[in-house]
């Protein structure tokens, strides 16, 4: 593994200009090397990094235990691109890490104040703690981990959350958005063409539907205001507008969901928002099984 100070390659390199930076002067790596910060190779910078890798192998940033990166003048730490790789298992990054253009992410542990993935890029959050999380990439997939500040998922690619926790809001405009488990305790929001299907997670603040925004609910017992619900899709003309009603029912997971439901008109144009409710359907395995006990327990009662 090979090592790098930092610091010191600023102090070499900060004669470079990088592009969409305005006219700061940014450090450039573009070596297809490992660069590890550590609590021995600390990034003091007053500028960001900008990590590429035009040809070959990509470029590697990995932060690990006692490892800090900081930036006094623009609102990236580091600015990746190109093929390029970061990493993050510890330590501390107190400004944002923004990625363009087939950069892989990993996020498993320390403090990051924002991250920001975009175009045909992707991520991983496993554990740590980031600020705010904003995904416009190929994929992002949240496992563990907590963001703080919330969540907007963009609207290419795909955001899937299995676990972790989000500490204020969720915000859709893709129509790829999956929520299977983990934590939502601020409002679930889906607009401008957002579709987010919920399967499973605990979810603490309301469901808002705003312009164009879809919500697919999969589970059974559905219940409005506590009266029973049938499957299906519902609008603006069903709930009202901008009015609370209670929703609960079982996910298709088992989490329980109590929570509401919010239409929101906007001034700018109509609400053509939906909320579909759909059955959730046993697994091809589970069915068999089913079936299977079904005939043992008539073959014992013939």
């Amino acid at each position: 593994m090979k090592r790098f100070v930092l610091f010191i390659l600023i102090a070499i390199l900060t004669t470079a200009v990088c592009y969409g930076h305005g006219s700061h002067p940014h450090t450039h790596i573009d070596d297809g090397q490992l660069h590890v910060v550590d609590a021995d190779n600390p990034f003091y910078g007053e500028y960001s990094i900008d990590v590429y890798r035009t040809t070959g192998i990509g470029t590697h940033i990995r932060i690990i235990d006692g490892g800090i990166a900081s930036g006094s003048t623009t609102n990236d730490s580091f600015f990746l691109y190109h093929n390029s790789q970061f990493t993050m298992t510890g330590g501390t990054v107190t400004k944002r890490i923004s990625t363009l253009n087939d950069v892989a992410v990993s996020i498993s542990g320390g403090n990051l104040e924002s991250l920001l993935i975009q175009q045909n890029s992707t991520g991983t959050v496993s554990g740590g703690t980031i600020g705010l999380l904003t995904a416009h990439g190929q994929s992002l997939t949240f496992t563990g981990g907590t963001v703080k500040e919330g969540v907007f998922a963009g609207n290419n690619g795909t955001f899937t959350m299995t676990g972790g926790r989000i500490e204020d809001f969720f915000q859709s405009y893709n129509p790829n958005s999956f929520i299977m488990g983990g934590e939502i305790q601020g409002d679930l929001v889906s607009s401008e063409g957002g579709h987010v299907t919920v399967e499973g997670g605990i979810l603490g603040g309301e469901l808002e539907l705003v312009f164009d925004g879809m919500i697919t609910l999969v589970g059974s017992d559905f219940m409005i205001n506590g009266d029973p619900i049938d499957f299906g899709l519902y609008d603006k003309t069903f709930f009202g507008v901008n009015q609370l009603d209670q929703i609960t029912g079982v996910l298709a997971n088992g989490d329980p969901l109590s929570t509401y439901v919010k239409f929101i008109d906007w001034s700018s144009g109509p609400n053509y928002s939906t909320l579909e409710l759909v059955e959730v359907v046993p697994e091809p395995t589970t069915l068999a099984l089913l079936t299977l006990g079904t005939v043992m327990l008539r073959r014992r009662r013939a």
